[in-house]
């Protein structure tokens, strides 16, 4: 059946191609279908034209360059993804995807440097916060909130959250408890921006927090439920905060159900090489900020109570 779609879609797409050789993504979807049909010699070709035509878009880019590696040309990809970036600096998308094929060819050291989570990932909690006076009740106002809002929803095939829901924007109501969590990103982000970071591959450092707008969304997950491995596109600096937690989690050393790993390599990607990872045990109040090019992922958890977080993005302005 698979089979029967993707070579729908080719012919479809070529039509398309036909009548309008311009088409924005055509030849890159005829790549994709020509991949799910492990025709990769040709999906290359495809993913070429497409690139050649549309050289700013970073989906293409990264389209024709797993196509690349799936073709045993890694030193290629880096070379083309390396290119984009110096036309395209801190492009999310590209940062990602270099850190994968990086360890594709096992450059251990440059993707530490991209990776590098000991300097890059930020952790604080409400109760050191001074925008928070009582760190337990704010936790409980957040679980509460996001639980309650109108927007919140199964998570649908469209996004990454498995078994649980979400909401939609959250910053918007002026008298939630989401205006105390607002100002505790605005305190961790100030102290995050002054840390020595690379400046001119890292652009948020020395930034203010009005150099951005904030995006907030709540995410609730049943029992079994995870995040699988993503990124933030369009943001610079990403973060979570944990207002509830089963208590499962932490309770067995080895056990890492409902942590959040960094690193995981993102499933549309082609994988020989196991990734570089971190692993972090939310606790309650956790609030964490990392470079939105960092792909992340959660780990299923065996419980009927909710993990419920609140996720934001710091998107550039202008």
């Amino acid at each position: 059946m698979e089979n029967q779609q993707d070579n729908a879609a080719i012919e479809a797409f070529k039509e398309v191609l036909q009548l309008d050789p311009g088409y924005l993504g055509a030849e890159a979807n005829i790549g994709l279908a020509l991949s799910n049909l492990d025709k990769h010699d040709q999906a290359l070709e495809y993913f070429r034209n497409a690139y050649e035509k549309f050289p700013n878009n970073a989906t293409i880019l990264v389209s024709f360059g797993n196509s690349l590696i799936r073709n045993n040309k890694p030193h290629l990809a880096i070379e083309l993804v390396g290119s984009y970036l110096k036309a395209h600096p801190y492009n999310v998308t590209a940062c990602s995807f270099m850190a994968h094929a990086l360890n594709e060819i096992d450059d251990e050291h440059l993707v530490a440097e991209l990776h590098d989570f000991d300097s890059f990932l930020f952790k604080t909690n409400a109760a050191y916060s001074s925008a928070i006076k009582n760190a337990d009740a704010f936790n409980k106002q957040c679980a509460k909130y996001v639980l309650k809002h109108p927007s919140l929803v199964n998570a649908t095939t469209s996004v990454t959250t498995i078994k649980g829901q979400q909401t939609s924007e959250l910053g918007t109501d002026p008298g939630s408890p989401i205006r105390e969590l607002k100002k505790f990103i605005e305190e961790a982000f100030t102290e995050y921006a002054q840390l020595n970071l690379d400046g001119s591959r890292f652009p948020w450092a020395g930034c203010s927090f009005s150099d951005f707008s904030l995006n907030i969304w709540g995410c609730a997950l049943d029992r079994g439920g995870h995040q699988d491995p993503h990124i933030h596109p369009n943001a610079w600096v990403s973060g979570v905060f944990y207002p509830q937690l089963p208590d499962i989690i932490g309770q067995n050393p080895h056990d890492n159900a409902g942590y959040i790993e960094f690193g995981r390599t993102e499933k549309r990607y082609f994988q020989s090489n196991e990734p570089r990872t971190r692993l972090i045990k939310p606790e309650l109040g956790m609030l964490i900020l990392f470079p939105s090019y960092f792909s992340h992922a959660t780990i299923p958890f065996d419980s009927n109570q909710k993990r419920i977080s609140i996720a934001f993005d710091l998107c550039p302005i202008g």
